[in-house]
C-alpha cells in the first residue's frame, strides 16, 4: 500500500517536472526561431547571389 502511494507522488512529480522542461523547451525554441529564420534566408540569399555570378 505504502509503494504504491509512493509511485503515484513520483509518477506525478515526475510528470510535472517533464512538463515543465518541455516548456521550457518550446520557450527556447520560440526566442531561437527569429535569428535562425534570419539566418537561413540570408543564407539563402548569399547562395542565389553566388549562383548568378
Amino acid at each position: 500500500m505504502n509503494f504504491s502511494r509512493n509511485w503515484q507522488w513520483l509518477k506525478l512529480r515526475f510528470s510535472r517536472w517533464s512538463q515543465n522542461r518541455y516548456q521550457q523547451f518550446v520557450r527556447l525554441c520560440d526566442r531561437l526561431k527569429d535569428p535562425i529564420f534570419f539566418l537561413l534566408k540570408s543564407l539563402q540569399k548569399a547562395l542565389i547571389y553566388l549562383g548568378e555570378t
